[in-house]
């Protein structure tokens, strides 16, 4: 009878069921997906504009990536020498000391903490408004968060590369978002040609940068985390280090490129006044039904769909189990057309007999027509109502 060995402390196997396992582009998704993309062009962006006065946000984001990138040489440099999780608390131990290393990553605890209750609170926040107005269910926001803070406490007890994938799927969508929007905002400028007056280099040096390079490096957080997954890196020596240029890259071209496209849409010169009026709206209500809403999309969804019914239609008897003959396959798709007919019947007649019902319909009691807007930012809201 053989006699099993002594097992493995629950930490070493937790290391090693962890160890090796992600390539450059899952730990690119982690660090840009904690940089949270969306919430930062949609959000940051269009903050920076609002409250800095200053038009130079998309040249600022591009600033910030040079000197990240800059900063990043040495920290590739760093992580090369000590593979090890703690990343920057583990620098500074080892090159300034064991005191300043504590030092460094009580300030880290803090930090981090800080901005994830203002994550969550603003995702609560978010998510509670958008429930009551698009359901109207009226969420506390503090449910909607504690909801994200336990989705996130579960995946986070999960092995890392499902995280990888998991946060590879969601940064994607926001990305796609984000750049769905820019497109948009580009195809859509205000004075009908697309300006580069907001990515100037003279901005740098403009009264108010400080406060547009603040703005720009909040953007940022998140970067830095490629050292933290140095131990779970298949190769440490040159994951982390393209990891972290691609992440810097790719967010800074991002940022600036979104935070133009808005200043395209609105014009350079009303940008700010557009970010203070619609906030972190502004993303969305850059205000115009374009040819591909209007026509193409809507035109092509009804080719897609009156295919569908001919389908479902020819092959009726099918779904009823009965002869391609029997007049039984015809009883359904008939009840839906004499429906129609008999509405419309009705329609004409409240036309001629009741015309002040007839002009109500469609509308309710205290409905709101949203016309396209006469100016930036300032949609003409009809009400409709009898």
């Amino acid at each position: 009878m053989s006699v099993p060995g002594p097992r493995a402390p629950a930490s070493d196997v937790s290391l090693t069921l962890a160890r090796a396992r992600l390539g450059v582009w899952p730990v690119v998704f982690i660090v840009m997906a904690a940089a949270a993309p969306l919430t930062v062009v949609a959000g940051g962006a269009t903050t920076g504009y609002a409250v800095t006065g200053v038009t130079g946000i998309p040249i600022a984001y591009l600033a910030v990536a040079v000197a990240l990138g800059l900063f990043s040489v040495g920290y590739v440099a760093m992580s090369r020498r000590v593979v090890n999780s703690g990343a920057f608390y583990s620098y500074v131990s080892r090159g300034l000391g064991r005191v300043p290393g504590v030092g460094a990553s009580f300030v880290a605890v803090v930090a981090y903490a800080t901005m994830q209750i203002g994550l969550y609170g603003g995702f609560g926040a978010v998510l509670a408004g958008r429930l009551q107005d698009w359901l109207g269910w009226p969420v506390p926001w503090v449910v909607c968060a504690f909801a994200a803070w336990a989705v996130i406490a579960v995946l986070g007890v999960r092995r890392i590369d499902l995280n990888g994938r998991v946060l590879a799927v969601i940064l994607l969508v926001e990305i796609a978002a984000a750049a769905l929007f820019a497109v948009v905002h580009l195809t859509h400028p205000a004075d009908g040609g697309v300006t580069v007056d907001t990515l100037a280099p003279s901005h740098l040096i403009g009264a108010g940068i400080g406060a547009a390079l603040v703005t720009a490096v909040a953007g940022f957080v998140g970067f830095e985390g490629t050292a933290v997954f140095s131990e779970e890196s298949k190769d440490p020596q040159r994951t982390v280090a393209k990891a972290t240029y691609r992440a810097v890259a790719i967010i800074g071209l991002l940022y600036a490129f979104c935070a133009w496209a808005m200043s395209v849409a609105t014009g350079p010169e009303h940008i700010v006044e557009a970010a203070r009026a619609d906030g972190t709206d502004l993303i969305f209500t850059l205000d115009q039904v374009g040819l591909w809403r209007r026509l193409i999309a809507p035109a092509l969804a009804a080719t897609a769909l009156l295919w569908i019914l001919a389908a479902t239609i020819g092959r009726f008897h099918t779904l009823l189990g009965v002869e391609p003959d029997d007049p039984l396959r015809w009883i359904f798709p008939s009840a839906y057309v004499a429906a129609a007919v008999l509405g419309m019947l009705w329609a004409l007649l409240l036309r001629t007999a009741k015309p002040d019902v007839y002009t109500g319909i469609g509308r309710g009691a205290n409905s709101v027509t949203i016309e396209p807007a006469t100016s930036l930012g300032d949609p003409v809201s009809a009400a409709s109502g009898r």
